[in-house]
Order: structure tokens, then sequence, then C-alpha cells
């Protein structure tokens, strides 16, 4: 028999009992969390001697669990310390995907490389099942001979925490049998269950290249698909209230405002959510127009979301920004895979006399890291591309068809971001470092450019525009020193959003200004496309 210690935050004290509970009916082991019968005049002491006698820690990571952790008198800083210092395995139990923050401090910062296992509120039952597992693969747990619970995952045995040092056959994954699970599961339409899998895949790592990719690109269609879900179902939720509110001559006014604001976030589900057909009823409220051709040309992901009017702050100066429409990611690898395949690098029309003149110059042909795997996958942002190819497929793109296309002004691209209440980040005023690609805490050499759905529901902004803090620095059309919109002007640029690579927050704010020369092509820089 095992003994297994949970360390949780007071305020997740359901949480984590439940986890208990559940975790007992798998397991033939002791587990430790209940500590009302300890003799409180020797407390600390009574809970760490059951810590330091545990074969593993469970640590449950919720909102709660590292808000107060610079506190010297913090219980779970304490026992995550003492697991550490003694060896003892450190497994994670993630509310709702949570990573421990960056920010954490030195003494206890080894947490982080620890192995763990995502939780969902409408999937707990599966979530316990591949705690008990994993608990049973790195030794820590005995699985009770009566339970019948189905198995998840065949894999050979995930790695335990980085302070075990495993066999290299513990290291192995096969990997084949959960991900064709997986796509099973998300063909028949159950990204939720998918994501449990392939989520706990990615946190185990070390396997083959080629099954590495797989994962990573059925997670970030799960995301995808489960992004597009909760979005439709926010839609059909805020749908039901306005057409309630129109159906009463008290509120009908205040319907036809409410009906003006969803129509314009979900302009491409009138068609499928108007039962009561609030269009016809209330004829003055216009949906701004989605191109078509566009949609139709570019491979997905790809959409084009509508931005109100409004204002938005830059530099201390407040601009009006007309109603305009930008598109929901930026321009991936498959999308501009177009514009080289239709002779872009040939074709004089589509440059400007200073961008034809720099690509002769320098010889351009396609994009500076075209033909490498670790940067060319087709749902990854393009990258290696100068202000002037940007624009240069812009030209392209206007002209085959026939729907205005250009890069947006930075006032655009922070309105876009930033929405009507002045946030700091797209999702809101605090970093969190789990709602988008960065380097914030990490080895910036370790990290690369992640497909553009990866962060999709998690770091959206007001409006649903996603991947615009990380990933990469997005060109703006906007001439940094001037503040002037002319294409053929040579000056240096405006770029916003941060990049995968940069450690520091701020870069990734709403409102900072980046700059660079529009000839320069980086790993760092990509584009995204607006109409006016």
């Amino acid at each position: 028999m095992a003994k297994l210690f949970i360390s949780y935050p007071s305020e997740s004290w359901n949480f984590a009992q439940r986890i208990a509970e559940k975790l007992a009916e798998r397991l033939d082991d002791s587990i430790f969390i209940d500590y009302r019968s300890i003799d409180q005049a020797d407390f600390a002491e009574a809970i760490l001697t059951h810590l330091r006698a545990s074969d593993g820690v469970i640590l449950v990571v919720t909102e709660f669990t590292f808000a107060d952790i610079h506190r010297d008198r913090d219980w779970v800083r304490l026992e995550i310390r003492t697991a550490l210092e003694n060896n003892i395995p450190i497994v994670l139990v993630r509310e709702n995907g949570l990573l421990p923050p960056a920010d954490i401090p030195e003494d206890v910062r080894d947490v982080q490389r620890s192995q763990g296992i995502p939780f969902y509120r409408e999937f707990f039952d599966p979530g316990v099942a591949l705690l008990a597992e994993f608990l049973v693969k790195i030794g820590v747990g005995n699985a009770k001979t009566t339970t019948s619970a189905p198995r998840l995952i065949e894999t050979s045995p995930a790695p335990p925490p980085p302070i075990v040092t495993p066999e290299p056959a513990q290291r192995t994954i096969g990997g084949q049998g959960s991900l064709e699970e997986a796509a099973d599961l998300l063909e028949a339409g159950d990204h939720e269950k998918a994501l449990v899998i392939l989520e706990t895949l990615h946190a185990q790592g070390n396997m083959r290249p080629v099954i590495a990719k797989m994962v990573d690109d059925l997670l970030a269609e799960g995301q995808r698909r489960r992004a597009e879900a909760e979005r439709r179902h926010e839609a059909r939720l805020d749908y039901t209230a306005v057409a309630a509110m129109a159906r009463r001559k008290l509120t009908e006014a205040r319907a036809r405002e409410e009906f003006h604001d969803w129509s314009t976030r979900y302009a491409d589900l009138i068609d499928e959510i108007d039962s009561d057909d609030l269009r016809t009823r209330f004829p003055q409220i216009k949906v701004i127009s989605r191109p078509e051709p566009v949609s139709a040309l570019l491979p997905q992901p790809f959409a084009w979301v509508d931005i109100p009017a409004g204002k938005v702050t830059v530099n201390s100066k407040t601009f009006d920004i007309p109603a305009f429409v930008i598109a929901k990611y930026p321009v991936t690898n498959a999308q501009f895979a177009l514009f080289v395949q239709a002779g872009g690098y040939t074709t004089r029309q589509w440059w400007t006399d200073a961008g034809w003149s720099q690509r002769e110059k320098d010889k351009w042909s396609e994009p500076r890291f075209w033909q490498d795997e670790k940067w060319n996958r087709a749902d990854y942002p393009v990258v290696g591309v100068s202000w002037y190819e940007a624009v240069a497929y812009c030209l392209w793109l206007t002209e085959t068809t026939a729907v205005k296309v250009m890069l947006p002004s930075e006032q655009q691209w922070q309105r876009a971001a930033q929405g009507d209440d002045g946030r700091a980040y797209p999702w809101g005023n605090d970093w969190d470092v789990n709602r988008c690609n960065n380097s914030v805490g990490q080895d910036w050499q370790k990290n690369q450019t992640s497909p553009v759905t990866r962060y999709e529901g998690k770091g959206d902004s007001p409006f649903g525009v996603v991947d615009m803090s990380g990933n990469v620095w997005e060109w703006c059309l906007t001439e940094y020193e001037t503040g002037i919109q002319d294409i053929n002007r040579t000056g240096d640029r405006v770029l916003r959003g941060g990049s995968w690579s940069y450690g520091d927050t701020g870069n990734f704010r709403c409102d900072y200004r980046g700059r660079y020369t529009p000839h320069f092509r980086d790993d760092v820089r990509g584009f995204r496309l607006s109409l006016s």
C-alpha cells in the first residue's frame, strides 16, 4: 500500500475532497487529506510528518493555489518545498488545464517541471481515471483489482516527475492507440474527451517527432472546435435573452440596441440562430457585410471579425475609429503559399517601388524560412516576411478577389485587441502566461511558433480576435514616427502584439508599440489582414 498526500489551497477544499474520494475508489492506497483529526497543538509538524512519509504528493492546481504563494507563511509553498527537498514525486491535478505561473519563488520553482493531469468539470471521472493510471505507472499508486474503470490511454509508461530518474524504457511512448482514440472522438464531435487525452499526451512529451506533430495538430484542432462550440453556445444564450426582450413592448427599444451589438459580433451565425427573425423586425440594423471571395479563397483557419466603431488611445492621443473588419487569425503558411504559387515574387505590379527594389537587391523568392519545417507548417503563422512582402500579399489578394485588403493601422489593431474598456491584454488586465505563446519565465531557445488556433478561447480579444498577443509580432500599416498610413513611404513600421520568443510581459500589452525597418525578415514577425 502506497501513501499519497494531497496538497491544496483551503479555498479549493471541495475540489480536493472530491479528487480524494474518487481516487480512493480506484486505488488501494492511503490518501491523506483530512486534517481535522490532527492535534492542533502540533499542527504543522503533524502535516509535514505525513508528507515526508508519503510516496507521492498530488498538488491541486486551481486559481487559488499560487495566488498567495509569495507570503512567508503559505502552506502550499511549505508543502511543495518539503516534497522537493525530500525527492517525493509531485503530480499536478490541473483544474481546467491550469499550470503554475512563471513568477513563483525560486525555492519552489522546480514544481513547474512536474507532470500533470488536466481536469474539466464536465469530464471529472475520466480525469480521475487518467490520474489513477498515471500514479500507478510511476510507481506511487496501486490499482484496486476490483476496479473496472475503462482505460482511456493505451501507452507505455509516461515519464515520472523530474525528481525521479526513470529507466530508458519508462521514457518511451507509443501513442498510436491514444491518437487513434482522440481522432475518433474528434470525428464524433466529442472534442472535450479528445482534449483530455491529447493534453495529457502533450504534457508527457518525449515522443517521436512524427507522433509529437500529430498530437500538436490534433490538439490545435480540438481547441479550435471547443472554442467554436463555446462561441455558438454563448451566441445562443445571448440571442435567447434579446429575443425575450423583443417580445415585450417595455423592453423592445433595449432589444433593438442589444440585437445591434449581437448581430455585429455574431454576424456569421445570424442565419443559423435568428429563429425569431429579428433582422426583419429591426430592419435598420445593418450588419457589416463579410467579403466571401476572400473567405472562399484562403485555406482554413480563416474568418473575418467585425469591429464596431469606437475610440482608442495611442501614445496619449485618442482616436475615433470607424467600424472595420479584421482577420480573426494571423496569415498562415498555407494562406501565404497561394501568393508564392501565383508568382507573387516575380510579379512587379503587386509591389511598392521600395519593396520591389529590396526584393531585387536581396533576391527574395519566398519567405526566409519557407523550407524550414520548424516554421513552415500549414496552420502556423507565416514568418520570415518583411513589411514589404506583407503589403505585396495584400495587393495580390485585393486584385485576385476584388476586395480591398490591407494591413490594419495600429489604431485598428489596438481597437480590435483592446475593445472598449482599455484593458492591458486582450483577455483582461492581469498577465496570464497560459493565454498566449510567449517565453515569459522560460528558455526562449526551446520555444517556437504555434498553430494560430492554439490559444483560441483562452486569449481572445473582447471581439473574439485570436492570437493578438504572442506567437508573432504583427506588421501594421502605420509608419512609426509620423503615424502616416501611406504604403509608399519607407520609414520604420509599427509592430504589435509581442512574439513567442519574448520574456517581458510588457511586450504583450494591447498598447505596446514595437518598430522595425520594413525590409527586415526574421522568425518572430508575421501579419494579419484587415478591411476598412
